[in-house]
């Protein structure tokens, strides 16, 4: 049964973690290069000389996390404590950490930090959604059709994320 953009219960759960999980395995830049050779199929003609796939990247992304409560009065009875601990718990060192960036180990913000770094808590028609933030990036949760607990990181700026990759040339090359 589906409700707006989500599953409140599902009849074989398990199944649905599988098709979740065979994402996690699926080859992407295939798949992409199979929609983008069908939406320009002259490129190999037009580009002989250059014979080369696309490279993808991701501008933006939202991971999600959704634990499904078998009732809905053990999400009501936990969500409020979640919150409460959510936003007495995490500093903005913590949220920091979370979203990609250093925080010194005495707590403050970097001198250099250009972003805010916000914590907040709102009433919406979906429920209550707590949320923090730095900058463009957030990670959220909140109580969602009554029996279902969604956690969300949202990527607007992955310029905050680095990571290291190696040479082609020395896969095993490690980061300085």
């Amino acid at each position: 049964m589906q409700r707006d953009n989500c599953f409140p219960c599902l009849e074989h759960p398990e199944r649905a973690q599988h098709l979740m999980d065979q994402q996690l395995r699926s080859d992407w830049p295939m798949l992409l290069g199979d929609i983008a050779r069908s939406l320009n199929p002259l490129h190999t003609t037009m580009f002989p000389a250059l014979p080369m796939e696309y490279y993808w990247s991701t501008y933006q992304s939202e991971w999600a996390t959704d634990v499904m409560f078998a009732k809905a009065a053990k999400l009501a009875h936990l969500y409020p404590r979640l919150v409460q601990h959510g936003l007495t718990t995490f500093l903005s060192p913590d949220v920091m950490r979370f979203l990609g960036r250093r925080a010194p180990p005495h707590g403050d913000p970097p001198p250099r930090l250009e972003a805010d770094v916000v914590s907040d808590v709102k009433r919406r028609p979906e429920g209550v959604r707590i949320k923090h933030r730095v900058g463009e990036n957030s990670v959220k949760m909140y109580d969602k059709q009554g029996s279902v607990l969604p956690v969300e990181t949202t990527i607007n700026d992955a310029d905050d994320f680095k990571t290291f990759r190696a040479p082609e040339n020395k896969p095993d090359a490690a980061p300085n």
